[in-house]
């Protein structure tokens, strides 16, 4: 995003534009392989729709704010710094996650999480 809220031509926000949609794809393959790695399957569902959920608002509103800030501005570059700094807030996040909670099943190993509650 850094190096797109700078670009001056389309050369520079070419590539810009495309290493950020990398980070975008990603994003959305990690979030259900964290989501069962940290918190198991008992809790995936509900987890999963809660995170995606947010994350469809997000994308929802960002257009917006941006919007905004450029009409009150006249530019992108302040608005894109702020959400380069929430991504590095967010990327330092990451890194300080502990370890996994629940291990890759291997070749003969069960996946769930033990005995689910029996209702009545």
């Amino acid at each position: 995003m850094l190096l797109l809220a700078h670009a001056r031509t389309f050369e520079a926000a070419a590539p810009a534009a495309f290493i950020a949609g990398l980070g975008g794809g990603c994003e959305l393959d990690l979030i259900p392989y964290m989501l069962r790695r940290y918190f198991g399957l008992r809790s995936f569902s509900t987890l999963y729709g809660l995170v995606y959920s947010t994350y469809a608002v997000a994308g929802a509103a960002a257009p917006l704010v941006v919007g905004h800030a450029y009409d009150k501005t006249g530019s992108y570059i302040g608005i894109f710094n702020v959400f380069c700094a929430i991504t590095l807030v967010a990327s330092m996040a990451m890194l300080a996650l502990p370890q996994y909670r629940y291990a890759v099943a291997g070749a003969g190993d069960s996946i769930d999480d033990g005995p689910l509650p029996v209702a009545g």
